[in-house]
Protein backbone atom coordinates (compact mmCIF):
# COMPACT_ATOMS: atom_id res chain seq x y z
CA UNK A 1 0.00 0.00 0.00
CA UNK A 2 2.96 2.05 0.68
CA UNK A 3 0.94 4.76 2.81
CA UNK A 4 -2.02 4.52 0.97
CA UNK A 5 -4.95 2.43 0.95
CA UNK A 6 -4.36 2.16 -2.78
CA UNK A 7 -2.88 -1.04 -3.95
CA UNK A 8 0.42 -0.50 -6.08
CA UNK A 9 1.48 -4.05 -6.39
CA UNK A 10 0.01 -6.84 -6.99
CA UNK A 11 -0.52 -8.80 -3.51
CA UNK A 12 -2.32 -11.53 -1.46
CA UNK A 13 -4.39 -11.34 1.66
CA UNK A 14 -2.00 -13.24 3.97
CA UNK A 15 -2.85 -14.51 7.25
CA UNK A 16 -0.72 -13.99 10.61
CA UNK A 17 2.73 -15.51 10.64
CA UNK A 18 3.82 -18.19 13.25
CA UNK A 19 5.39 -14.97 15.00
CA UNK A 20 2.47 -13.02 15.31
CA UNK A 21 0.68 -15.81 16.53
CA UNK A 22 3.23 -16.88 19.32
CA UNK A 23 3.16 -12.71 20.42
CA UNK A 24 -1.16 -13.02 19.92
CA UNK A 25 -0.76 -16.05 22.70
CA UNK A 26 1.99 -14.14 25.32
CA UNK A 27 -0.90 -11.30 25.22
CA UNK A 28 -3.98 -13.06 26.05
CA UNK A 29 -3.08 -13.27 30.05
CA UNK A 30 -4.45 -9.28 30.02
CA UNK A 31 -7.54 -9.80 27.57
CA UNK A 32 -9.80 -9.55 29.94
CA UNK A 33 -8.86 -5.55 30.23
CA UNK A 34 -8.25 -5.27 26.77
CA UNK A 35 -11.59 -6.62 26.09
CA UNK A 36 -13.33 -3.91 28.58
CA UNK A 37 -11.11 -1.09 26.70
CA UNK A 38 -12.08 -2.17 23.53
CA UNK A 39 -15.83 -2.26 24.47
CA UNK A 40 -15.87 0.85 26.21
CA UNK A 41 -14.53 2.49 23.10
CA UNK A 42 -17.06 0.60 21.04
CA UNK A 43 -19.37 1.73 23.25
CA UNK A 44 -18.84 5.96 22.85
CA UNK A 45 -18.53 5.54 19.43
CA UNK A 46 -22.16 3.94 18.84
CA UNK A 47 -23.47 6.49 21.59
CA UNK A 48 -21.83 8.93 19.13
CA UNK A 49 -23.49 7.34 16.00
CA UNK A 50 -27.02 7.23 17.73
CA UNK A 51 -26.58 11.15 18.64
CA UNK A 52 -25.91 12.19 15.30
CA UNK A 53 -28.26 9.41 13.56
CA UNK A 54 -25.58 7.68 11.58
CA UNK A 55 -25.96 4.21 10.23
CA UNK A 56 -23.35 2.11 10.60
CA UNK A 57 -22.12 -1.56 9.71
CA UNK A 58 -20.61 -3.05 12.61
CA UNK A 59 -20.67 -6.37 14.83
CA UNK A 60 -23.14 -7.06 17.43
CA UNK A 61 -22.65 -5.12 21.06
CA UNK A 62 -21.11 -8.44 22.64
CA UNK A 63 -18.57 -8.64 19.93
CA UNK A 64 -15.04 -6.89 20.40
CA UNK A 65 -13.58 -5.53 17.20
CA UNK A 66 -11.98 -2.58 16.10
CA UNK A 67 -14.13 -1.42 12.93
CA UNK A 68 -16.84 1.63 12.84
CA UNK A 69 -18.01 1.55 9.75
CA UNK A 70 -20.55 4.35 8.37
CA UNK A 71 -22.83 3.83 5.68
CA UNK A 72 -23.93 6.89 3.57
CA UNK A 73 -26.75 7.53 1.08
CA UNK A 74 -24.55 8.69 -1.50
CA UNK A 75 -20.93 9.16 -3.22
CA UNK A 76 -21.65 12.61 -2.77
CA UNK A 77 -22.58 12.63 1.40
CA UNK A 78 -19.01 10.65 1.92
CA UNK A 79 -17.36 12.53 -0.21
CA UNK A 80 -18.13 15.76 2.27
CA UNK A 81 -18.14 13.68 5.69
CA UNK A 82 -15.23 12.44 4.42
CA UNK A 83 -13.46 15.82 4.42
CA UNK A 84 -15.06 17.64 6.98
CA UNK A 85 -13.89 15.12 9.32
CA UNK A 86 -10.62 15.61 7.76
CA UNK A 87 -10.65 18.90 8.26
CA UNK A 88 -11.32 18.70 12.42
CA UNK A 89 -8.41 16.33 12.34
CA UNK A 90 -10.26 13.27 12.55
CA UNK A 91 -9.07 10.43 10.50
CA UNK A 92 -11.27 8.32 7.79
CA UNK A 93 -10.56 5.17 5.85
CA UNK A 94 -12.19 4.77 2.43
CA UNK A 95 -13.16 1.08 3.76
CA UNK A 96 -12.98 -0.76 0.03
CA UNK A 97 -10.81 2.11 -1.38
CA UNK A 98 -12.56 2.70 -4.31
CA UNK A 99 -13.24 -0.70 -5.61
CA UNK A 100 -9.68 -3.07 -5.89
CA UNK A 101 -10.17 -2.50 -9.51
CA UNK A 102 -9.74 1.06 -9.69
CA UNK A 103 -5.91 1.11 -7.86
CA UNK A 104 -3.09 0.77 -9.89
CA UNK A 105 -2.16 -2.53 -9.12
CA UNK A 106 -5.33 -3.91 -11.07
CA UNK A 107 -5.91 -1.10 -13.07
CA UNK A 108 -4.80 -3.58 -16.01
CA UNK A 109 -6.89 -6.53 -15.25
CA UNK A 110 -10.27 -7.52 -17.01
CA UNK A 111 -13.47 -7.12 -15.64
CA UNK A 112 -16.80 -6.45 -16.04
CA UNK A 113 -19.04 -3.86 -15.12
CA UNK A 114 -19.00 -3.66 -11.00
CA UNK A 115 -22.00 -1.50 -10.01
CA UNK A 116 -22.51 -3.28 -6.46
CA UNK A 117 -18.52 -2.75 -5.85
CA UNK A 118 -18.74 1.04 -6.86
CA UNK A 119 -21.82 2.12 -5.09
CA UNK A 120 -20.58 0.01 -1.79
CA UNK A 121 -17.06 1.79 -1.86
CA UNK A 122 -18.04 4.94 -2.26
CA UNK A 123 -20.40 4.99 0.37
CA UNK A 124 -18.82 3.22 3.00
CA UNK A 125 -16.34 4.77 5.59
CA UNK A 126 -14.02 3.80 8.53
CA UNK A 127 -14.63 6.06 11.42
CA UNK A 128 -11.60 5.83 14.59
CA UNK A 129 -12.71 3.03 16.37
CA UNK A 130 -9.22 2.24 18.87
CA UNK A 131 -8.10 0.79 22.05
CA UNK A 132 -8.18 3.78 24.73
CA UNK A 133 -10.55 6.27 22.85
CA UNK A 134 -11.29 8.24 25.23
CA UNK A 135 -14.34 10.65 26.15
CA UNK A 136 -12.96 13.57 24.62
CA UNK A 137 -11.93 11.58 21.41
CA UNK A 138 -15.40 10.46 21.31
CA UNK A 139 -16.69 14.72 21.86
CA UNK A 140 -14.34 15.78 19.13
CA UNK A 141 -15.91 13.02 17.00
CA UNK A 142 -19.02 14.11 17.75
CA UNK A 143 -18.50 17.24 16.67
CA UNK A 144 -17.12 16.65 13.69
CA UNK A 145 -19.88 14.51 12.64
CA UNK A 146 -22.40 17.17 13.93
CA UNK A 147 -20.57 19.38 11.59
CA UNK A 148 -20.61 17.16 8.30
CA UNK A 149 -24.45 16.16 8.74
CA UNK A 150 -24.94 19.80 8.31
CA UNK A 151 -23.08 20.43 5.36
CA UNK A 152 -24.60 16.72 3.36
CA UNK A 153 -27.69 17.39 2.07
CA UNK A 154 -28.33 13.61 2.59
CA UNK A 155 -27.79 11.68 5.41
Amino acid sequence: FFGTRESQLAGLNAKMSELQAAYAHAVLDGWEQERAEWIAARDRVLRVGDEVGLTTFHASREQVTPYWIAVFPDAATTDIVEQVLEDHGVGTRRWWSRGCHRMPAYADVRHGPLPVTEDVADRYLGLPLYRGLSEEDAERIHAALLDARDRAEAW
